[in-house]
């Protein structure tokens, strides 16, 4: 009897806890919680806004530089000489101050190209880490939705469960009263006590897994681990599904790997370009506002000296020979593009490997759904006349307790292939590129 009301008092302690301060959590808006404050989604925009800095017109020496300067100088020499005659003379002390600004202006006209091709580069690095960022948040949303899944069965097993648990305790109540009158064995009693606490310590068991894998979508979403989360989306199959073809013909198209390589290959390609263009002479616009001016405290003809008004000049530079570095530049880069050539052939197979896989593995579990159906309908059945004739007295505990198994063990494995089929095609719809929509 301890052992009972311990079972009981540690179970209401459970419930109650899960029913306190829940927040109530539908699939969507736990999508929405993690694009606002997904730690890994939000390190990801961050790359996007480096990027977009990189490919602004204020990168990669789009615009021509302007600096300024100045200057000022003081001198005071004493001059001493010595004439042929062999006298010595010296002057009195001579000041000079010169002071001047200047305003430079300088732009590349021409640099083979390179300026050009590292632009495009910026861009498609752009462009592909916003790709980046769509596969994170892709990635993050098929976590949460298993996770939501997964939480979706534990909370049913755990509704079962409590059904079980209160059939447990009538069938309990029933041997302790036909135990009291003479009807009942000893053994029959301690076998629905038995079964009874087990039922309790399963649903205890099972409150731990289910506050464990709220934490672990707390995490996903930037709740506090702590929160409590009521699910609020029923579990139910999903709408009609496209054939394999489709799917893989989508997957070729919008999977953001296979969009992420070929924006690889092109900032490749743009690399290899700037490097060749690189032994292309350059032509340089040189452009100057000066100002100067010298006074001579020692010239009674000349007080100063000013000079005032702009300079103009081009410069051409061609590196004919840099020790090797263009061409080893030039053969990095081809390497690197042949390089991401073979990893986008590795991508399509590996991702024709996923999709095949994955629709394989949702047509079985199609079949496995119909069977697990037509299980559950006959476990029930047989559970409802089995309970029936324990109640008659015409099959023992053990037959009784093994039909409440079975119920148990259909309802809980359609409830998981009906889960299973949910994460699949969740999964496809990665694959395929239509997970955010």
């Amino acid at each position: 009897m301890m052992m009972k009301h311990k079972i009981l008092g540690l179970f209401a302690l459970a419930l109650s806890v899960l029913a306190n301060g829940q927040e109530s959590m539908s699939l969507e808006k736990a999508f929405q919680l993690a694009l606002e404050h997904n730690h890994q989604i939000g390190i990801s925009k961050n790359s996007v806004k480096i990027s977009e800095v990189g490919a602004s017109v204020f990168s990669n020496n789009q615009l021509p530089t302007l600096t300024g300067s100045s200057n000022g100088n003081l001198s005071q020499q004493v001059n001493s000489f010595e004439l042929n005659s062999g006298e010595n003379q010296t002057t009195d002390p001579v000041q000079t101050i010169s002071y001047g600004a200047n305003l430079n202006l300088s732009y590349t006209l021409f640099d083979g190209g390179v300026r050009y091709f590292n632009v495009k580069q910026a861009q498609a690095e752009l462009q592909r880490s916003e790709l980046d960022l769509r596969e994170v948040i892709e990635s993050t949303f098929l976590q949460i939705s298993n996770l939501y899944l997964d939480l979706q069965v534990i909370s049913k097993e755990i509704s079962i469960l409590e059904q079980n648990l209160t059939i447990s305790r009538q069938r309990l109540e029933r041997a302790r009263k036909q135990h009291e009158y003479g009807q009942s064995t000893q053994l029959n009693l301690l076998n629905a006590e038995l079964d009874f606490q087990n039922d309790s310590i399963e649903i205890l068991n099972l409150s731990l897994s289910k506050d464990q894998l709220v934490r672990s979508l707390n995490l996903l979403i930037g709740k506090p681990v702590s929160s409590n989360l009521a699910l609020t989306d029923s579990l139910e199959l999903p709408g009609p599904i496209p054939s394999l073809d489709q799917v893989w013909e989508q997957t070729k198209t919008n999977n953001s790997q296979i969009l992420q390589m070929a924006k690889s290959l092109e900032v490749s390609e743009r690399a290899l370009q700037a490097s060749k263009a690189s032994r292309l002479p350059k032509v340089n616009l040189q452009g100057a506002y000066s100002y100067s001016r010298t006074e001579y405290g020692f010239n009674p003809n000349l007080r100063f000296l000013s000079t005032l008004g702009p300079s103009v000049g081009l410069g051409l530079t061609w590196n004919i020979f840099d020790g090797g570095r263009t061409k080893t530049s030039v053969e990095i880069n081809r390497l690197n593009l042949q390089t991401n050539l073979l990893q986008k052939e590795q991508i399509q197979y590996q991702l024709e490997q996923e999709v095949r896989n994955a629709y394989q593995s949702l047509e079985n579990a199609m079949v496995l759904l119909e069977v697990r159906e037509k299980g559950l309908e006959i476990a029930r059945r047989n559970f409802n006349r089995t309970q029936e004739a324990y109640k008659q007295g015409q099959v023992n505990s053990l037959e009784f307790r093994q039909a409440q198994i079975n119920l148990f063990n259909a309802e809980t494995g359609r409830i998981e292939v009906v889960a299973q089929i949910n994460k699949l095609n969740f999964q496809l719809k990665q694959l395929r590129g239509e997970l955010l929509n």
